[in-house]
């Protein structure tokens, strides 16, 4: 994944109207700008957890994918030959 790419969307989708967003700006409300930043640098510190995992295990699944591509082929005909069998032994 390009990083700009995944930096962009990560700007972007921390300013788009969210729980957090809302709730920043209830707390806000309530007591001050003052006391409502901590409560801001919690929610980018998790969200930066959460894109930070996010990215470790998309390269996770990057290595991991090739080994188990046959497996997953697989698994998809059975899947799919089930499906079928079940429409044509359906009596509607």
């Amino acid at each position: 994944m390009p990083i700009f790419s995944f930096l962009l969307f990560v700007f972007v989708s921390s300013f788009t109207p969210g729980p957090n967003n809302f709730l920043a700006m209830t707390y806000a409300k309530q007591y001050g700008l003052k006391r409502s930043i901590t409560f801001c640098l919690g929610v980018a510190f998790g969200f930066f957890i959460i894109t930070s995992l996010c990215s470790f295990f998309n390269i996770v699944l990057i290595n991991i994918l090739p080994l188990i591509e046959f497996l997953l082929k697989i698994l998809g005909v059975a899947y799919m030959l089930y499906l079928a069998l079940n429409i044509l032994s359906s009596k509607g």
